[in-house]
């Protein structure tokens, strides 16, 4: 009996203890349960912390083989769980060399990197990435974590921002005109070679450190430190003329233009100063000088003996029209005298002497015309002309000359020409020389042709005529006075100035003259003038186009 009792209560002891060790168990599963709960919740903020990260995130075990893949590193690789790193991301079959990983499998550190990485669209991107050994509870490293930032961006910006450097320092030192970078304090901080070598410097480092008015003359030290402080306030003061010197102590003209610097908080801090040695374009401006001082002394010259020679042009014309003007008259009476008596000997030779004497006459008019344009003293009696009137009674005047020649002399006028304002005494000496010139060097039985037409504004006058032709290189010259043709100046006389008086009678009205012309074909020589009324609409009988007046008469 007393054994059973030792066994009820040795069963009741262990039923005792068993009892306590439930309760402690059933405590350390709360105590579990609430360490996973707690566990659960960190492991959850953690995967939402990795999940809102911009980084990409990887986790790779010690075969390098990818266990964890972030979504920003899915969005742009895919899902590669499993495969190895390398060749995901490098596209390679092995480690990559200098790989961050493997460094910190080795030494249990972290590692950081930088890559050049072709992301599946095909774009080259640029990574940065930092390996950190991951450790379980016993301190062995199990796997790597590795954090990964996309600077593609920043890596953009800064090769843009180097490439922009670097095109402002070739800039820089390929111009022509020195460029220096100054401080507040006047004292050189950068400068590129042309300033060097425009100051007779071996190299930059002479002149880094140096005050900027060591490379002024001193009389201009102070107006340069006066247009420096004006910069400040006016931002930049462009072109000003100093006295630089060189390293020898030499001086040579400079121009500078100088504006401010400020940082990127667009605080001053100096100028930039661009200086231009100028002693080739003060040399030019020398040279120039003289060259106009020059001018106006040989002008000054010039109009000196033109005036001289006009006033002697002009005496000999009137000293030598007063006995001509004699020898006409006298002639005139003698050959009267003479015609009286009928055909004789002296009769042909008076008509003679008198015919070259009104040429000679004629010519003296010309240069005396001439002389007077030149001296500016030449006036012009304007008055309203309608010009039919005036080419019908030139052609009619002119006619039997042509006809002598066997000429077909017509007018071509058009009825619609307005009035312009003109000396009809000078105008009728232009169209007599011109008409009478086409007549002399045209051979017998040439067409001759006046014609009068309107041209927008102007008036349009032109003789025309099938004579030889004038040649191109001639054609320049024939207004230059004394200039003839070389084919005319044995056949016909004269001194060659009947085109060049006409051509500047017509400038002085305000119009202009010119010549067209081919070798064996003919010539057209024409003058306008500008109208002054609208256009007439009558039409007179004298104005008809394709009047014959070879024999003095109008059809």
């Amino acid at each position: 009996m007393k054994d059973i009792d030792k066994t009820k209560e040795h069963l009741i002891d262990e039923l005792v203890e068993m009892r306590q060790r439930i309760v402690e168990l059933e405590a350390l599963d709360t105590e579990r349960k609430q360490v996973e709960k707690a566990l659960q919740a960190e492991k959850n903020k953690l995967q939402s912390l990795i999940g809102a990260m911009e980084y990409g995130l990887t986790i790779q075990d010690t075969d390098y083989n990818i266990i964890y893949q972030n979504e920003p590193l899915r969005i742009i690789f895919g899902d590669h769980l499993g495969e190895k790193c390398y060749r995901v991301y490098e596209g390679k079959d092995k480690l990559c060399d200098g790989c961050p990983v493997e460094k910190a499998f080795r030494d249990g550190k972290s590692h950081p990197s930088e890559r050049r990485v072709i992301i599946p669209s095909g774009e080259v991107t640029f990574w940065e990435n930092t390996a950190n050994p991951v450790r379980d509870t016993r301190g062995r490293i199990t796997s790597c974590l590795e954090i990964t930032r996309n600077v593609t961006e920043h890596k953009q910006a800064e090769q843009a921002l180097q490439e922009s450097q670097e095109k402002l320092r070739q800039m820089f030192e390929s111009v022509t005109d020195g460029i220096s970078v100054i401080d507040l304090n006047g004292v050189i901080t950068e400068t590129n070679q042309r300033t060097v070598e425009m100051h007779g410097f071996s190299s930059k480092d002479e002149l880094l450190g140096k005050s900027a008015f060591e490379l002024i003359a001193p009389p201009d030290c102070e107006r340069i430190a006066t247009n420096m402080r004006k910069a400040l306030k006016q931002r930049a003061i462009r072109g000003v003329e100093y006295t630089l010197l060189r390293a020898d102590g030499s001086e040579f003209p400079g121009e500078l233009s100088t504006s401010v610097l400020k940082d990127a908080s667009g605080n001053w801090v100096g100028h930039i100063t661009i200086a231009r040695d100028i002693t080739e374009r003060k040399q030019a401006e020398e040279k120039l000088r003289k060259l106009h001082k020059q001018e106006r002394e040989e002008r000054i010259k010039l109009e000196r003996e033109r005036r001289a020679r006009l006033q002697f042009i002009s005496a000999l014309a009137h000293e030598l029209k007063t006995p001509l003007t004699s020898v006409v008259a006298s002639g005139g009476l003698l050959l009267e005298e003479l015609k009286n008596g009928g055909q004789s000997p002296q009769l042909r030779l008076t008509e003679n002497i008198l015919s070259a004497t009104k040429k000679l006459q004629a010519r003296l008019s010309e240069l005396l015309d001439m002389a007077r344009m030149e001296s500016s003293s030449f006036g012009l009696n304007l008055e309203l002309l309608d010009m039919r009137p005036l080419l019908q009674n030139i052609a009619n005047e002119l006619a039997p000359i042509a006809a002598g020649k066997h000429q077909a002399l017509t007018l071509d006028i058009s009825p619609s020409v307005p009035m312009v304002n003109a000396d009809k005494q000078r105008l009728e000496q232009v169209l007599l020389n011109l008409l009478s010139n086409a007549i002399k060097f045209c051979g017998e039985g040439s067409e001759i042709q006046l014609g009068l037409r309107k041209e927008g504004t102007e008036a349009v006058v032109e003789v025309k005529d099938n004579g030889p032709g004038i040649s191109k290189e001639e054609q320049a010259q024939l207004f230059t006075p004394y200039y003839r043709v070389k084919a005319d100046r044995q056949r016909f006389p004269g001194v060659g100035l009947g085109l060049t008086v006409s051509k500047q009678l017509v400038e002085l009205h305000g119009g202009r003259m010119w010549v067209e012309s081919e070798l064996g074909k003919g010539s057209t020589f024409s003058f306008s003038l500008a109208v002054t009324e609208p256009e007439e609409e009558s039409a007179q009988a004298s104005s008809q186009g394709g009047n014959n007046l070879s024999n003095g008469e109008s059809s």
